[in-house]
């Protein structure tokens, strides 16, 4: 049944954490201006914790996605012919890991993501974490030695494509995970995600 107070409600609380990111990035964005180059990566985890923390609190408030995790992977040139990706900043919602690691573009919801040019989900039902890893060889084109360097208990994760200004080449990838099996199914953290990656695209197709 349609309820309007929880409409308005649901509403105001997506124009607030709109507007929260907007003046997070352009934060960010002006600390990489008086900075210069050289700290240009902090402006982009400011951004990504931005829409990292929206997400979070809103989860933690209908006990769903306790330990998510984002992060973001640029494509490593040339972008018209992407071959590997990179992880340039450490995950927002863990412990200062993940900087520096790469991937080629053909394994993952990164590399699909990249490929295809589209958001991507994953949710896994899998029991176990033997069956989890056999499935993102199976389905996600990992190798068996690559599948054993992931870390454990990610049953779901969402990749969304940053195209470059033309539309036409994706320049990276911002990456979220979570042990919550259908965390990126709900539609209300589809939309923040959605308000958020949008935020931190525009930041990444400005100052990159």
């Amino acid at each position: 049944m349609f309820d309007p107070w929880t409409f308005g409600l649901a509403t105001t609380v997506c124009l607030w954490l709109a507007a929260a990111a907007c003046v997070r990035v352009a934060g960010a964005r002006a600390e990489d201006r008086k900075d210069g180059p050289e700290v240009v990566h902090e402006g982009l985890y400011a951004a990504v914790s931005t829409m990292h923390t929206m997400l979070s609190e809103w989860c933690n408030k209908r006990q769903c996605g306790a330990d998510i995790r984002a992060t973001f992977h640029r494509v490593v040139p040339p972008v018209h012919e992407p071959r590997e990706l990179e992880q340039i900043i450490n995950y927002a919602g863990a412990t200062g890991e993940g900087v520096g690691r790469t991937f080629p573009v053909h394994t993952g919801i990164t590399g699909r993501a990249i490929r295809s040019k589209k958001p991507l989900v994953m949710s896994s039902q899998d029991a176990t974490e033997e069956q989890l890893r056999t499935e993102l060889v199976r389905e996600w084109g990992y190798t068996e030695a690559e599948v054993r360097k992931l870390g454990p208990g990610r049953y779901s994760a969402m990749a969304v494509p940053v195209l470059d200004r033309s539309g036409q080449h994706p320049i990276g990838v911002i990456y979220l995970d979570s042990s919550d099996r259908a965390l990126f199914e709900r539609d209300d953290v589809v939309e923040i995600v959605g308000i958020g990656t949008k935020a931190v695209s525009d930041f990444v197709t400005k100052r990159y």
